[in-house]
């Protein structure tokens, strides 16, 4: 983020620890960090920084701007660091996991907050990135696309009765291609269920997390399984799962696929 102190702009990266250095306030400090982070923003030529555990250095009379960006990851090259107490017991906490070959439930409890992955020490290879889901609609006539397109026909309408599928989408940092899965089920209200990690009680009693059945899609599997996701049965849309699902696209961000693309079949449009 960018802050205006005395009518100059700075780049605030975060705060620095306490110092004892007796300087006025607006003086100029130099600080080591022991991590500057960079983040992208929507445009690509300016991302927003952000340090951890700024050591101050010296004050610096002799300049009235602050240093460039690069000078503080420079230093922070050189800037030894510091295991904090809690960065030890998830390590500690990792170690016991990886020799009893799972997380135990005390641990796994001490660590785990709601909507929050796990620390990142607990994953193999862990990466951050983005994910989006596409319902994908195959098998819509022409004629009905064309009665839609001329408001004769409302989306739940088109969808009624028409297979239906999700792709699931991840873009993960480092990697150049997607992460891609095919998943489907009996109804739209079982992938709503799955979507939002909803209980749901098996035959015996036991409440469990909603589980969908999911395949790679062809660019990121093995060619012997791409015969079987063309194998694989969707469901017909109900009349109120079409409703349903016609409530959640954005209409906006969502096309058709004519017959013969990609996504479609050979006579039929997709959405």
């Amino acid at each position: 983020t960018v802050i205006e102190f005395r009518e100059k702009f700075y780049n605030h990266i975060g705060k620095s620890d306490n110092t004892k250095e007796d300087v006025a306030i607006g003086s100029i400090l130099r600080v080591a960090s022991e991590d500057v982070n960079s983040y992208e923003t929507d445009d690509p030529k300016y991302p927003y920084y952000k340090a951890y555990v700024s050591v101050v250095l010296q004050p610096v009379p002799e300049k009235n701007v602050p240093d460039k960006i690069f000078v503080l990851e420079r230093l922070s090259g050189f800037t030894p660091r510091r295991e904090r107490l809690v960065e030890k017991v998830v390590k500690d906490d990792v170690k016991i996991s990886i020799e009893e070959g799972k997380i135990p439930k005390e641990i796994y409890k001490e660590h785990a907050k709601e909507n929050e992955p796990l620390p990142k020490e607990f994953y193999n290879d862990y990466r951050e990135g983005e994910a989006f889901i596409q319902t994908h609609i195959r098998g819509l006539e022409p004629e009905e696309v064309e009665k839609y397109k001329k408001g004769k026909m409302t989306l739940a309408e088109l969808f009624e009765g028409h297979s239906i599928h999700i792709d699931d989408r991840m873009s993960f940092s480092g990697l150049k291609r997607l992460v891609q899965w095919v998943i489907t089920d009996n109804r739209v209200q079982d992938y709503l269920k799955m979507l939002k990690g909803e209980l749901v009680e098996t035959a015996s009693g036991v409440k469990n997390v909603a589980k969908s059945f999911a395949l790679v899609k062809p660019s990121a599997e093995e060619p012997g399984m791409i015969k079987k996701t063309e194998e694989i049965k969707e469901p017909s849309i109900s009349k109120k799962g079409a409703k349903i699902l016609a409530d959640l696209q954005i209409v906006k961000g969502s096309y058709f696929i004519s017959p013969g693309e990609v996504g479609s079949t050979a006579y039929r449009y997709a959405w």
